[in-house]
């Protein structure tokens, strides 16, 4: 105990602790739970990761383990799980926080060296009609580096491996964004098909029974279900005018 007597006075000189012991957070809790939140902000994960946080607050419960979560500007970034008769962590889920320095190192070396990659080359073919933004991630780590070429928006995602860094994924939301559209297209068009005046003939004596729709051209759909091995009707829509154009039995 003397040992944490001592880490909390360094600690409060060293990064603000008198402000959270002072603040509506740290009042909130049960002398009990006071002393617990003492000893946990003295352990050396949380010595770490405190003084790179400028708005911090603590959740805690006790589920045989003190389970406490750590928040920054109210938003839960992690937890650890403390042990109070042994006064150690057993367990932690933290994010991993780089210093402004070694973020500054890491975004000069991908400002640097990113374009030596083969797959952004492709992308940026065209250098005067590229536009770039890079966006740190704090608390997750890793990086978006936006490219925007012509009307295609891409999401480069870039996380710290050492000195160097890796490229985890490349997202076109150019494409992201048709294929999305296209899966709203698809399920308006089986909606309207289900409007057909032929349905309930179709489905007679059915219960088990499914739809494929494909498009056609522009904004209709041809729209298909079928039960039982066989097709059950043919329906074609217009997503524009919202009509069905035509619908055919077997």
């Amino acid at each position: 105990m003397k040992r944490i007597f001592i880490l909390l006075i360094l600690l409060l000189v060293s990064f603000g602790l008198a402000d959270y012991f002072d603040s509506d957070n740290f009042k909130s809790y049960s002398p009990k739970e006071q002393a617990i939140i003492k000893e946990v902000v003295a352990t050396p994960e949380l010595q770490d990761l405190l003084p790179k946080l400028t708005n911090w607050s603590i959740g805690l419960e006790l589920e045989g383990y003190w389970n406490v979560s750590i928040f920054e500007n109210d938003e839960w970034i992690g937890y650890v799980s403390y042990d109070e008769s042994s006064q150690e962590i057993k367990s932690n889920d933290l994010p991993e926080l780089l210093s402004a320095e070694e973020i500054a190192k890491y975004e000069e070396k991908i400002n640097k060296y990113l374009f030596d990659d083969p797959a952004i080359q492709a992308i940026a073919q065209n250098p005067y009609s590229l536009q770039k933004e890079m966006e740190y991630h704090k608390f997750s780590n890793y990086w978006s580096y936006y490219l925007y070429s012509g009307l295609d928006t891409y999401e480069v995602v870039i996380y710290p491996d050492d000195d160097y860094f890796v490229i985890d994924e490349i997202r076109n939301y150019t494409t992201l964004e048709a294929d999305r559209q296209l899966e709203v297209d698809r399920n308006k068009a089986i909606e309207l098909a289900y409007s057909s005046p032929d349905i309930d003939q179709a489905f007679d004596g059915i219960d088990d029974w499914y739809s494929y729709a494909e498009h056609f051209e522009d904004k209709t759909w041809i729209v298909e279900f079928a039960g039982q091995g066989r097709t059950l009707l043919s329906v074609l829509v217009d997503l524009d005018k919202e009509t069905v154009l035509e619908s055919k039995l077997p």
